[in-house]
């Protein structure tokens, strides 16, 4: 909610930049986890509401390449 707010009303120009995941492991499908430190209990909150593999990674095809 406060994202929304803030993106709406004061920084409309960043508000096609925030999206929102349901998850970290989403979070690593768009960033490589090796450029982003998550903290340790934020990486077990998500374990414990998701569990530990709930992504399912789309294949890639030689043409992405």
């Amino acid at each position: 909610m406060a994202t929304w707010f803030f993106t709406t009303f004061t920084a409309s120009d960043l508000k096609r930049k925030v999206h929102n995941l349901r998850g970290v492991q989403f979070l690593f499908t768009k960033i490589n986890p090796d450029q982003i430190d998550v903290p340790q209990f934020v990486q077990e909150y998500d374990i414990k509401i998701n569990g530990p593999r709930y992504v399912v990674p789309e294949p890639t095809s030689q043409d992405d390449l």
